[in-house]
């Protein structure tokens, strides 16, 4: 890489978690006004200063790159200032004590999450070349708007979570966790439906293929918003070895199942194997979440967790039989009309439903 995209970059980093522990206060607090003008102003000026970049410049892809990170730097040294003039104190040993005990350990965990993102699309370029990668980077780049939503529900999601094992209100927690849970899962939902026409408006007909890696990327971004369900608990308790351990044992197993399918079944196949890697992580969190609960002498799991395995085997048979639709888009949004006709009609028995899952006692 060119020195200049190096030096910026270390610069984002510099500066960019300034705004990262004031987004996370504005939440904890629930102060949504100011970190939604500032979230929104930075989603306008990062593409219009990209495409100014671009259009001044000859080195297209490094113009784009340095004006991404220069908003993004612009911004973390507005509030680096802004923290530091608050704050009024460089080092306090109790909080960099804390920051540095929890987090050091974590970076196996992040390193994990980096190997079960990337590895995929560095795998696919080993064996297919760069056109299947191509193809799936533009499925997961569709998915990644997902994924921003899900993550902004999980972030904002956080803080209350805190606050009830505070207070020890686990049944609330289950209880507004299952209703997320069903939320999450019907906007993993709509990508998998209308996939045939987002690669349609969004790409030229070579990356058609794309269609039959969205469903499942979409699953494994509501599997991820719940395994997060999980793992914050385990955060709140500073159990964060378990998270470690979990992590690491996903991204290894996601690498030995693409190196056992991918030359058998394909590239698309990828995709799968990152969903059941999902799974296991899921499944790992959800063990360790209960043996961090005993520990800490908490009877139960917490989550209705009964409920979530049945809501996502149901979504993962709808995820692999809408496939069986893309050929036929009138039937397809046919069915969509009628389950919402349906869904209209029996809404007293629905809500209902609803009302009883958000009552269910944990198991």
């Amino acid at each position: 890489m060119p020195r200049i995209v190096i030096l910026f970059m270390f610069v984002e980093m510099l500066f960019s978690p300034a705004m990262q522990y004031w987004s996370a206060r504005q939440r904890y607090e629930f102060k949504y006004k100011a970190l939604t003008v500032v979230t929104v102003t930075m989603s306008l000026a990062n593409p219009l200063l990209g495409l100014l970049a671009v259009h001044l410049t000859e080195e297209k892809g490094i113009a784009r790159i340095l004006s991404a990170s220069l908003v993004n730097a612009v911004f973390g040294l507005a509030f680096y200032c802004l923290n530091f003039a608050r704050g009024k104190t460089f080092y306090q040993a109790q909080y960099w004590k804390f920051a540095l005990g929890f987090n050091i350990p974590l970076i196996p965990h992040y390193l994990a999450q980096m190997v079960l993102s990337q590895s995929d699309r560095l795998m696919i370029g080993k064996m297919f070349g760069e056109t299947p990668v191509a193809i799936y980077g533009l499925a997961c780049s569709l998915g990644m708007v997902m994924a921003f939503v899900t993550g902004s529900i999980n972030n904002s999601f956080i803080p209350w979570t805190y606050q009830q094992c505070d207070r020890q209100a686990y049944d609330e927690l289950g209880r507004k966790s299952n209703l997320l849970v069903l939320f999450v899962g019907g906007i993993a939902l709509l990508p998998a439906i209308a996939a045939p026409e987002i690669v349609y408006c969004m790409a030229p007909s070579a990356y058609r293929d794309a269609i039959w890696i969205i469903p499942p990327i979409a699953l494994s971004n509501y599997i991820v918003f719940l395994y997060s369900l999980f793992a914050n608990v385990e955060f709140y308790f500073e159990e964060n070895k378990f998270v470690m351990a979990a992590s690491c044992m996903a991204a290894a197993a996601n690498l030995v199942l693409n190196f056992l399918c991918m030359p058998r079944f394909g590239y698309i196949a990828a995709a799968y194997t990152t969903v059941i890697c999902y799974v296991l992580l899921a499944v790992g969190h959800y063990l360790f979440m209960k043996r961090i609960l005993r520990k800490n002498g908490v009877q139960g799991t917490i989550y209705p967790i009964r409920t979530m395995v049945l809501f996502t085997a149901a979504l993962t048979g709808v995820m692999l039989g809408i496939q069986l639709l893309y050929p036929y888009p009138a039937v397809r949004y046919g069915v969509v009309v009628v389950a919402a006709v349906g869904l209209f009609i029996k809404r007293k028995a629905v809500l209902a439903f609803v009302k009883s899952i958000t009552k269910e006692k944990k198991v």
